[in-house]
This record gives structure tokens, sequence and C-alpha cells, in this order.
């Protein structure tokens, strides 16, 4: 027996038993075996598990690493993305999560990707192919990996069975869990067979960005008829895709649930366009209920069909505040201009203006006075003098001037009388507020009805700048005023509340039928004179009738409370002209204002139809911020016009006023 010495190599000791005739050939395993054995210590002391002699040699600092599989392991910020620009659906599938591919039975196509870093290209990663929605029977993988190249590409291929179907599948990096995974959508269909092909056309002025094209399955009790669909409001769809690109171009539906064995199937077909992330514009929508051919979709059958998007109505229902600009000078009937004119030049010129108000009411018993001013007393005018004014006129105006010039010289402004053309103004610019309802949408046609509509006249805006500051004479905002319509006369809500039917064409205008808005012409006439003008002229809010105006004006502020007018006028004058004075003041003062203001409430009519209001032409709807609600009747700059006339005992007077409306909700 031989004996082989201990040798120091870790904690492992040969122990070998030999015969004589074995010697020689055991030595030589002797040998091999010593140099396995320390072989693999050797190894084991590089990887760290072994405290042998050999774990202290230093390592080859010159030794080369892959570079590539460095740059798989190492880099940083890599990101996949598909070769394919566009999908067979036509959507793109760079810059995006998905692409999608079309199969036809027992082919096969590469589902090719690239692996790039912030350095470029990734090598040797591994790419991860897997099928996560979807039945395996539709689809095969023939390989469920790959590896990248030098590009940083790599593919596998996918094969479709004889089963139509769709899956998903999912490309990920081993090893890179911060890198974002991509999608093949994969739809398989008999070969040469696209169940659903739709081109869409738009043929209008929007800027549509996308279109949202929606399948919904047809079934006895969800027939979904276009005519039932709100656009705005749309039901969940059964498939739909949602391309962002311009029109025109064809969207494909490969792939309908169960087709196969659930045939034929049948949709309603909707379209709807939009900018991004914006409310519909336009939209087009097939039910088939003219023709349910074309809504079918059969297994092994083809279906092409063409969607004519159509701009979609902004939205009219809702609530409107109106501005109505009336001029109450320009609607005066004949009958009442005389007196009118006469009230007006009481602000303009006194004393024409008390003679010529005074013979304008044709009372007897200053018939004499009239003939000596006037050349036709009958029809008393001013202007032009040389026909008006008689030779004694100008005489006796002086006299009127001089007797009520004393008197407010000391109690009122010198300048009370330079009011005329602001009472003027006041009256041919006047403002009426209103609320229009539309309550709801129009018909197919385009008609409101009655029942559609209510419009409630509220409130009176007018403008008086004396004694306003205002910056300058042209500013128009300055020196307006508001009045309840509610407040005057005979007037309430239920009288000022009415209907009209409208035709709305195209929902670019609309065209509002004559209808009776219950303004009295005459009422609104003398409230503005009598309570509005009168105090504000006089400075004095107790001076606020027809009488107590004229008195004040001949007997001097503060008389008409005390009922001393006509005395202060003729305690005024010379002895000779006192009765005249007194005559004259009596007359104006207890006939004048009785018969002004009769006059002027004698002008409405007791009927519904005495002032009546229709757009003249058709009034413009504008969409101003594009979310699909019309938002302003007019503009600005561009009012719409009301044709109003006004029924003054049989004679009618028409005229334009200006409107604006603007929507409150």
């Amino acid at each position: 027996m031989w004996y082989v010495p201990r040798a120091n190599l870790g904690d492992v000791v040969f122990v070998i038993n030999l015969n004589r005739q074995e010697g020689f050939r055991m030595i030589r395993l002797r040998i091999l075996l010593s140099i396995f054995v320390l072989g693999f210590l050797v190894g084991g002391t590089a990887c760290g598990s072994s405290e042998s002699d050999f774990q202290n040699y230093p390592a080859d600092s010159t030794s080369n690493t892959d570079s590539t599989q460095s740059d798989a392991t190492n880099q940083q910020g890599g990101a996949l993305s598909f070769v394919e620009p566009v999908g067979d659906d036509d959507k793109p599938c760079t810059d995006t999560d998905t692409c999608t591919l079309y199969l036809s039975y027992n082919s096969t196509r590469k589902l090719e990707v690239l692996y790039v870093g912030t350095n470029g290209p990734i090598a040797d990663a591994t790419i991860r192919y897997e099928l996560i929605q979807g039945q395996d029977t539709t689809v095969q993988l023939t390989a469920k990996t790959a590896t990248s190249s030098n590009t940083g590409g790599a593919a596998t291929q996918v094969k479709g069975f004889n089963t139509v179907g769709e899956v998903r599948i999912e490309v990920t990096v081993d090893g890179a869990p911060d890198v974002t995974p991509i999608y093949f959508d994969v739809a398989v269909t008999p070969k040469g067979t696209m169940p659903l092909s739709l081109l869409l056309v738009y043929q209008g002025s929007r800027n549509l960005e996308g279109t949202d094209v929606l399948l919904f399955r047809q079934t006895a009790e969800k027939p979904y008829k276009c005519d039932d669909m709100d656009v705005t409001n749309l039901p969940t769809a059964d498939l739909g895709q949602y391309p962002i690109k311009p029109l025109p171009y064809s969207v494909n539906f490969p792939v309908f649930p169960n087709l196969e064995n659930d045939s034929p199937q049948h949709y309603t077909m909707v379209a709807v366009g939009h900018e991004v992330d914006g409310p519909p514009l336009a939209w087009a929508c097939e039910d088939g209920t003219e023709n349910p051919s074309k809504t079918q979709v059969a297994y092994g059958a083809s279906n092409q069909q063409t969607l004519v998007l159509r701009d979609i109505p902004p939205k009219l229902e809702g609530v409107y505040e109106f501005e109505n600009y009336f001029d109450l000078i320009t609607m005066m009937p004949e009958e009442a201009q005389g007196i009118i004119n006469g009230v007006l030049e009481l602000f303009e010129n006194p004393s024409g203006g008390l003679l010529l108000l005074t013979c304008e009411l044709g009372e007897s018993a200053l018939q004499d006075l009239c003939s000596q001013i006037f050349v036709d007393p009958a029809n008393p005018c001013l202007e032009p003098a040389g026909t008006c004014l008689s030779a004694w006129a100008p005489m006796i105006m002086d006299i009127v001037d001089q007797i009520v010039f004393i008197l407010i010289e000391e109690t009122l402004a010198e300048d009370i009388f330079d009011v005329g053309q602001d009472v003027r103004n006041l009256l041919k610019e006047l403002n009426f507020e209103s609320t229009v309802e539309i309550l709801a949408e129009p018909d197919a046609t385009g008609l409101l009805t009655e029942d559609d509509t209510k419009e409630i006249w509220h409130t009176l805006n007018y403008r008086w700048t004396l004694g306003k500051d205002c910056p300058t004479p042209d500013d128009g905002t300055c020196g307006w005023e508001s009045y309840s319509l509610y407040a005057l006369p005979d007037l309430n809500p239920e009288l000022l509340t009415g209907h009209f039917t409208a035709t709305v064409n195209d929902f670019e205008t609309i065209e509002i039928d004559p209808h009776s808005v219950n303004l009295k012409y005459g009422i609104l006439l003398n409230f503005l004179l009598e309570k509005v003008v009168i105090p504000a002229v006089m400075s004095d809010e107790n001076v606020d009738t027809w009488e107590d105006f004229l008195g004040t004006i001949l007997g001097g502020q503060g008389c008409a409370v005390q009922g001393i007018c006509c005395q202060n006028l003729g305690a005024s004058v010379e002895p000779v002209w006192q009765s005249t004075a007194e005559s004259l003041c009596t007359t104006i003062t207890t006939l004048a204002g009785t018969a002004i203001r009769g006059q002027l409430m004698g002008l409405d009519i007791d009927s519904e139809d005495s002032f009546v209001i229709g757009t003249k032409e058709p009034c413009h709807l504008f969409d101003i911020n594009q979310d699909q609600w019309i938002d302003q009747f007019g503009t600005e700059g561009t009012m719409c016009i009301w044709d109003a006339s006004i029924d003054f005992n049989g004679d009618v007077v028409n005229m334009d006023a200006d409107f604006l409306g603007k929507r409150a909700n």
C-alpha cells in the first residue's frame, strides 16, 4: 500500500490506496485529479465563496468585458418604440404606446421594436413579448423573447389561427422595470375581409382635430335610433376608435364579438368631430332606418359605408338679457307733436314754449292773444318766423321773456332752460331691459313656438346728464338711471309678460315674428316728462306734476307748494298787464297740465296689439367662446333691429329700434 502525503488544498485531503500493479496508472490519475481540484478551488475563491490561499490574488485590471452587455445592464433612461410608423388602422405608431396590426387567417407578422437609451441603441437586452388580453387560440407567438441587436432592434413573429378575434401583446425589457411597456393590438380576420370600413367626410369650416367613431349594437330593447341620440351625452359604445387627425380618412373595424357564431349583427354608427378635448362640433349618424343593410356586419362579408359629418348647431335654450333702444320722439304721432313740441320748447325758448303750448290747447279765452301772435292760431308754430309769427309776436314774446326770467333769476339757475337738448336726448335714447327665455331647442325646421319662449319687460333706463359732471358731452356711459316698469301706472309683471314665435336659420340667425309687448307709449312718455324730467330740471323732487311745473315757471321757485304762483306773476308786472298775466297763468296751470297729461295718456288704446315688435331682418346669433352655446343676439357693433309699430287710435306709426341680447346663464 502506498500512502500519499497530505496536501494543503484547503480542507480537502486525498488518501489513495494503491497496489503495485496499478502504481503508475494511478500516479497519473493522481496528478490529473490534483490539477482539477486546484482549478475548482481557484474558481471558488474568485466568486468569494472560499477562504483558500488563492482568494487574495488581485484581479486582472486589464481584462476585457463585453461593451454591449454593459449597455443592456447599465444604461439608464431606455425606451421602447415601434419600428412601423403607422398601424394597419392608419393611426400613428410613433410617440404612442399602442400599434394596431391586422392578420389574415394562417398569416404571420413581425412584431418589431427598438430599444434606445440616452446614449443610443441598447444591444443584448432581452425583450419580452407576452399575450395579456385575448385568447391564445387566436394567435401564437413564435418566441416570447428576443435579444436586441447593435441597432437596438428586436422582433418576434405572431401567427394568426383560423379564428376571428383580437389580442393585446405587451412588450417589456427584462431587468428594466422602469422602461414603459408598449403594446401590439392584433386583429385576426378571414383573408381579404374587413367586416366594416367607414369613410369619414366633412365639408364644413370648423376645426375638427379628431373624430370619435362609435358603434352601438342594436337590440330589440336598445335600437339606438339617431333621432334619440344626444350627441353631447352619448351612451357607452360597444366598439370605438378615436383617431386624432384631419378628415377625410377611413376607419376599419376588423373584429366584432363572436361574429363567427353570431352573424349578422347590426350597429348604429356614429362619428363625432371635435377639437382636442373640446365639445362636439360636427357629427354623423346611421341607424339603418331607411336601409338596414347599411348597419349590418356579417361573418366573411365586408361592409363599406360613408359617413358625412354635419355641423352640430349650438344650443339656444337658456335665459338672455335684452337691451332695447327706442326713440319716443320719432315714434310720436302727428296728433301729439304739437303738445310735445310745446313742452320741449319750454326748455329751449320759455316765451315761445308757453305761448305755443297755450294756443295748442285751443282755449277760447286766449284766442285773441293767440291770433295776435301766430299767423295761423289753429296751427301755431315758431319757425320759420316769417310764416309762423305775426308782427306783434316779437314784442309779446319779449314781454313774456322778461316776466319769466325776472321770476327765475333768483330762484332757479340761469341755465335752467339750456337743457332742452338733454330732454330730447332722453326721449330719443331710452333703453328698455327685457328678459327672454328660450325654453326648448327649435324643431327640425327651426321653429320656436309660443310654448318655447317667454319675454318679460321689466326695467326702464334713461340718460340724464344735467348735473352729472360727465367727462364729455359724448360720453355715452355717463348719466344713466334705472326705473322699474312695474312702478308705472297701469303696468305690472303680468301685463308685461308675453310669448312669441320665431324661426332659427341654421343657428346663424333668428327671425322673431311680430308680437305684442304691452308697453304703453302714452304712459311711458308722460311718466318720463312728469316724474323724471320736471323734478330734475326744477331741482325739486316735490315739483313732479305739469301743474306745479308750469306754475313754478310763471310764479317762481316754491310757489307751487304754497299755491301762489299766479299771484306772484301778477304782482311782478305793471298794473296794466296784471290781469292778462294772471289770466294766462290760471289757464296754463289749471287747464294745460290736465290737457297735456290727458293727451299723452290718451295716446294708448285698450288693445293687446297697440305696441308690436318683430325683427326687421334676420338677427345674427353668436357663439362667442365656441362652447356650442349661443351667447349673443347681435353684437355691440352690429345690433339687431326691431321693426316696431304703435297704434295710436288707428294711426299706426312704424320705427326701427336696436336691440342686443346676451346669455344670462
